[in-house]
């Protein structure tokens, strides 16, 4: 089988080095996206989101929409640091990176694996849910995740407390993350969204018709002060 590694899907060094050790690891030839003829399969590095327009988002393009069988790798999920968009751990799916659109071989593993990465990651699977405490914590995914599929954070905040409130009193908090990236922080996006001051001193973008659902409705976790503060 001939598997051409596509060097121009990871727009990193540390993401490229690891597409050249999977290539050395599997016998495969580093090569990019617009060189695929005459291969059995691609390996491309990352998620991929089509209307982004860095190049290495049209690689990945150019490789799933061909038809070529391809593997993804994509950032881990187990003990994955939140400080640091470079890793050591892996997905490694076929046709795909999320759970139920890849295949995953797990039919070609040892059955105790699940035990040793989380074991190695610090995790106990074997906990119990937590059904008691003062509040239900509702953690936000960021804008544009591509494990969004195209869904509105917001609105699926929304929707999420609202079904939870129909099942308990309980305090329900909603922790934000990083709302829009600086790419975004142009006067389009000025008349969309807000500024609100976080525990930190670190300021976060909210959009304008969200702010006041979640005023008035969410105690948001981290969150000092929701005044509306003019942005600059």
């Amino acid at each position: 089988m001939r598997v051409a590694v596509i060097e121009d899907t990871a727009n990193h060094q540390q993401h490229q080095e690891v597409l050249h050790a999977f290539a050395k690891g599997c016998g495969g030839d580093i090569t990019n996206s617009g060189n695929t003829k005459g291969y059995d399969c691609a390996v491309i590095f990352g998620s991929y989101k089509k209307e982004r327009g860095r190049s290495a988002h049209q690689g990945k393009g150019k490789i799933i929409e061909s038809g070529i069988p391809y593997v993804q790798l994509e950032t881990q999920l187990i003990g994955r640091p939140i400080d640091t968009a470079l890793h050591t751990e892996f997905r490694v799916g076929v046709n795909g990176f999320l759970w139920d659109d890849a295949k995953w071989g797990f039919e070609h593993i040892h059955t105790d694996r699940s035990k040793k990465v989380f074991e190695r990651n610090g995790y106990d699977p074997e906990l119990p849910w937590k059904t008691d405490g003062d509040y239900i914590l509702v953690c936000m995914q960021k804008v544009g995740d591509a494990s969004l599929r195209g869904a509105d954070i917001f609105s699926w905040t929304e929707h999420t407390v609202k079904e939870i409130r129909q099942h308990t009193e309980r305090q329900i908090i909603v922790g934000l993350i990083r709302c829009i990236g600086k790419k975004h922080n142009t006067q389009s996006a000025n008349k969309r969204f807000v500024i609100i001051s976080t525990c930190n001193g670190k300021k976060r973008m909210l959009r304008k018709k969200d702010s006041c659902q979640y005023k008035s409705n969410y105690k948001m976790h981290g969150v000092r002060s929701l005044t509306v503060q003019a942005q600059a």
